[in-house]
């Protein structure tokens, strides 16, 4: 289990942190909820690529292990898993884009 040092929106555990707990965060923070979000997605976005090609490097310079390949492969994994808890609710998309 991995537990943060600091809360995300009330929340310790990284596997329990959901959209609900950003939201609360930027709330708590007095901060753009749209902008943290789509920071957060854009991270998310990019962590598989950033990942490969940071194993890519090492490994160009003679470093190579078996955890390398592991930590790579968790990285992106969980990137997808973020992908799909920072999904809009339906009712919320939609006053997004009416607004």
């Amino acid at each position: 289990m991995v537990k943060l040092a600091m809360k995300v929106g009330g929340e310790y555990r990284l596997r329990n942190i959901e959209l609900q707990h950003w939201q609360k965060l930027a709330a708590a923070l007095r901060f753009d909820e749209a902008i943290l979000i789509d920071r957060i997605r854009a991270m998310a976005d990019a962590m598989p690529d950033q990942a490969a090609a940071i194993q890519k490097q090492i490994e160009g310079e003679g470093l190579s292990h078996v955890a390398i390949t592991r930590v790579c492969k968790r990285l992106a994994t969980r990137a997808v898993a973020c992908q799909r808890i920072l999904q809009l609710p339906s009712s919320s998309a939609k006053l997004l884009a009416e607004g």
